[in-house]
């Protein structure tokens, strides 16, 4: 079976539609092509207790050292006790055959640039057998370094414009381009019924 092992960041406001893509689409994906393996499982690493993630089980850095958990998804909370620093060490030593998900890092990371030591791992985690998912609310709160690393960004509405990092996408036409093309979308449909799929517009850049 092929491995993924890429580095997504979806883009957009809350109630667009990212987080369904994410578990409906992303996650089941990758359970399911996984399914009775040891790279059956997901974690979404998370600072704000999001009530999207709430029917998972949450773990700390110290159970994910013990290694005692195989399958499944489970999330982990960034909080006082359990910092940032605290919960790489933990991904740094146990991160393996798995998705990763990192709901709004800027509520955990300076804004700009990720710390070296992650990116590092990001790029280390191609050996890990995986997958990165970066949410973020503005294409403003995207790290200029993460950019650099992504395989593929999944668009959804933001209320500002790709070309903030402009210097850092490598096909940046085509991302400007279809993050204008979802605004368009997005602001004549918003107005539909929720359950209405036209008013949540996507698009998908394969950046390498």
């Amino acid at each position: 079976m092929a491995r993924y092992n890429k580095i997504r960041i979806e883009i957009g406001v809350m109630k667009t539609g990212k987080t369904f893509f994410l578990k409906n689409i992303l996650m089941k994906e990758w359970i399911e092509a996984r399914r009775g393996r040891v790279d059956e499982r997901v974690l979404i690493i998370d600072a704000e207790d999001n009530v999207a993630y709430r029917d998972y089980q949450i773990i700390t850095p110290g159970q994910l050292m013990t290694g005692k958990w195989e399958r499944g998804v489970k999330r982990m909370l960034i909080g006082e006790d359990d910092g940032f620093e605290l919960v790489l060490a933990a991904l740094k030593a146990k991160a393996w055959n798995m998705m990763l998900v990192f709901e709004d890092t800027t509520n955990y990371l300076e804004p700009n640039f990720l710390p070296e030591p992650f990116r590092r791992f990001c790029v280390n985690c191609k050996n890990r057998n995986v997958d990165l998912v970066f949410m973020f609310h503005a294409w403003g709160f995207i790290h200029c370094n993460l950019m650099t690393v992504a395989d593929y960004i999944h668009i959804f509405y933001s209320g500002d414009s790709a070309e903030r990092k402009k210097k850092y996408i490598s096909k940046f036409d085509e991302t400007l381009r279809k993050d204008n093309e979802v605004k368009e979308e997005y602001e004549r449909f918003e107005h539909l019924p929720e359950e209405d799929p036209r008013r949540y517009p996507r698009r998908d850049v394969k950046l390498k």
